[in-house]
C-alpha cells in the first residue's frame, strides 16, 4: 500500500541527496499544482536475495531495504506519475524511470495510467529528443 502526503515542500525527503532536494524544491515552486498528493521513496522490485534462517520474521523488513526506490510517485486526475529526480540526468534515467513504471504496475496492481517523469537541473545531449521519443516527461528545475 502506498501512503500519500500533501504535495508541498517538506523538512526531509527520504533518500534524496542535497542536490536532489534542491532540484525537487525548485520543481515544487515552479509547478505548485502539478500533483494533488505524493509519496516518497516508494519501494518496487524484489530486492536482493538474503538468508532469513537466522532472523526469521524480519524478511519483509529486510526486503524493503533492498528493493529499488522510486523517488516520487505523484497523483493527479486519476493518474500516477513515477518521478525520478536526477542531477545532470543522462539517457540512463529514461530506462530507469521506464523500468520503475513496469515494476510499479506489477507490485501495486495499478490499472490507471502511469506517466514517466524525469526532473533534472541540466539538459544533456539527446535527452530532450529521447524523452520525447520514449514519451517521458522531462522537466528542468
Amino acid at each position: 500500500m502506498i501512503e500519500f502526503t500533501t504535495y508541498e515542500k517538506r523538512r526531509k525527503y527520504p533518500h534524496m541527496m542535497p542536490r536532489d532536494v534542491e532540484i525537487w524544491e525548485r520543481f515544487i515552486e515552479a509547478n505548485p499544482d502539478i500533483f494533488d498528493v505524493v509519496s516518497y521513496d516508494v519501494p518496487v522490485g524484489d530486492g536482493a536475495e538474503f538468508d532469513t534462517t537466522v532472523h526469521v520474521g524480519v524478511a519483509s523488513d529486510m526486503r524493503k531495504l533492498y528493493q529499488r526506490k522510486i523517488d516520487v510517485v505523484g497523483r493527479k486526475h486519476g493518474m500516477f506519475f513515477v518521478v525520478e529526480v536526477k542531477p545532470r540526468a543522462s539517457t540512463a534515467a529514461i530506462g530507469q524511470v521506464k523500468g520503475y513504471i513496469t515494476l510499479f504496475k506489477r507490485d501495486y496492481t495499478i490499472n490507471e495510467p502511469v506517466i514517466p517523469m524525469i526532473v533534472t537541473d541540466q539538459m544533456l545531449p539527446e535527452m530532450e529528443f529521447l524523452a520525447k521519443e520514449e514519451r517521458v516527461q522531462l522537466f528542468i528545475a
